[in-house]
C-alpha cells in the first residue's frame, strides 16, 4: 500500500483533516526545511575547517581550552604541538567531508529530510571520534 493510499484511507475514516486550499503543501515545506538543514550542516563543516587551520599550522599554544591535557603532553610542549597538529588535520578533513556530504547527500541518494537529518550527525560524530582516537596515538 502506497503512502497516498494509506493517507486516503485515514482521511476517509475521519482521522485526518482534509487539505486546506491556499496553504503551502507539505512537500514545499519539506523542501524548505531540507534547504535550511543543508545550510546548517554546510556552515558547521565550514566552521570546523576554519577552526582547525590554527591547529594544523601549530599556532595554538598548550592551554586548558584547546589542548590535550594528559601527562605526556603536559611534560613536553613539542608533543603537545604535534598532538594538536594531528587533531587539526583530522578536524580539517572532518569539516571537508561534512561540507561535501551536506552538499551532495540528498542529490545523490534522494534522501527524505528525516534520513538526511539522521545521516549527517552520524557522519559528523564518526569523524570527530576518529579525530580524538588518532590524537591519542
Amino acid at each position: 500500500m502506497t503512502r497516498f493510499e494509506r493517507r486516503t484511507k485515514v482521511r476517509q475514516a475521519g482521522l485526518l483533516a482534509p487539505p486546506v486550499r491556499g496553504f503551502q503543501s507539505n512537500t514545499s515545506i519539506r523542501v524548505r526545511e531540507l534547504g535550511t538543514l543543508r545550510a546548517v550542516y554546510f556552515a558547521v563543516g565550514i566552521l570546523l575547517t576554519l577552526f582547525s587551520i590554527p591547529l594544523v599550522l601549530g599556532r595554538v599554544p598548550p592551554n586548558h581550552l584547546c589542548s590535550f591535557r594528559v601527562p605526556a603532553t603536559l611534560a613536553d610542549s613539542g608533543l603537545s604541538y604535534g598532538a594538536s597538529r594531528l587533531a587539526g588535520r583530522c578536524l580539517f578533513i572532518a569539516g571537508l567531508v561534512t561540507v561535501a556530504v551536506a552538499a551532495g547527500l540528498d542529490l545523490i541518494l534522494g534522501l527524505v529530510i528525516d534520513n538526511y537529518a539522521l545521516a549527517l550527525p552520524f557522519i559528523e560524530v564518526a569523524m570527530l571520534t576518529e579525530a580524538v582516537i588518532l590524537s591519542f596515538r
